[in-house]
């Protein structure tokens, strides 16, 4: 019996010493979780303060309204003639490349010119020359070299043909064609755009086959202006232009006229 009590009260030691053991830890395990709770606790609170803190002193900038374009004033000039407002500057030409300086090949002493020898002089007597058609064949060259040029002078002047040609011939009198009359209403070429912000003026002189029915044959320019664009331009224009055809007479024959065109910076573009 003494054994048994003995036995169970060490039995009942171990029993509360591992109820101790089992209280002790639950009470560790508690205390951790605890610590763990207030660190999170505490970490929440300071981001709360961080972010009311940025919040509030954040400066508030109310947007700006979109401000509107200033206004760009446009003023059109007129383009004045040539004179009152001077033309644009062209633009600068490239400088040719500078000659360069070779010096001439010293010239070489030519040699004395021998003298001829004396010839004895021939005993045979000169014959005299005959009569030669040379002039006779030069009256009738020169003929048509005369009427060829009064031919051509008629066709540049009116003067020129009706006097000579009239009266040598005896026929009957030559009026060369006319582009000038107003009831043939020829417009004026059209200035070219970009001549005319480049201030690029000039004179065409065209040469113009007139047909007898008062129409442009065939049209070239003759001497150009210095400027492409103004060159087509009028010739452009002078194809669909009506002539008053050259006369022979009351018959009207084809001719050939020389026109100048000058394209002037003014209001009413090109001049006749």
């Amino acid at each position: 019996m003494p054994r048994l009590n003995a036995v169970g009260i060490s039995g009942l030691k171990a029993g509360e010493d591992v109820k101790n053991q089992g209280l002790i830890t639950m009470s560790l395990t508690w205390r951790a979780s605890a610590e763990w709770d207030r660190r999170w606790a505490l970490g929440l609170v300071i981001s709360l303060l961080l972010h009311v803190s940025a919040l509030t002193l954040w400066p508030r900038h109310a947007p700006t309204p979109p401000t509107a374009g200033e206004p760009l004033a446009v003023r059109l000039l007129p383009v004045g003639p040539a004179a009152s407002a001077p033309a644009s500057p062209l633009p600068a030409a490239p400088m040719p490349p500078a000659p360069k300086h070779t010096t001439p090949p010293e010239p070489r002493p030519t040699p004395p010119a021998r003298k001829p020898e004396p010839r004895p002089a021939s005993t045979r007597p000169l014959s005299t020359p005959s009569p030669s058609a040379t002039p006779a064949a030069a009256a009738p060259a020169s003929a048509p070299a005369a009427a060829a040029s009064s031919s051509n002078n008629s066709a540049n002047s009116a003067a020129a043909s009706t006097g000579p040609a009239a009266g040598a011939g005896g026929g009957e009198a030559r009026t060369p064609a006319r582009w000038q009359a107003a009831y043939l209403h020829n417009p004026p070429p059209d200035y070219p755009w970009q001549a005319r912000q480049r201030g690029q003026q000039g004179v065409v002189w065209l040469s113009v086959e007139v047909s007898a029915a008062g129409e442009c044959a065939q049209a070239s320019v003759l001497r150009s202006s210095g400027v492409s664009a103004l060159d087509q331009a009028a010739l452009a224009a002078v194809r669909r232009w009506r002539f008053v055809p050259a006369r022979q007479g009351q018959t009207p024959v084809e001719s050939k006229v020389e026109i100048p065109i000058r394209f002037k910076l003014s209001d009413e573009g090109a001049e006749e």
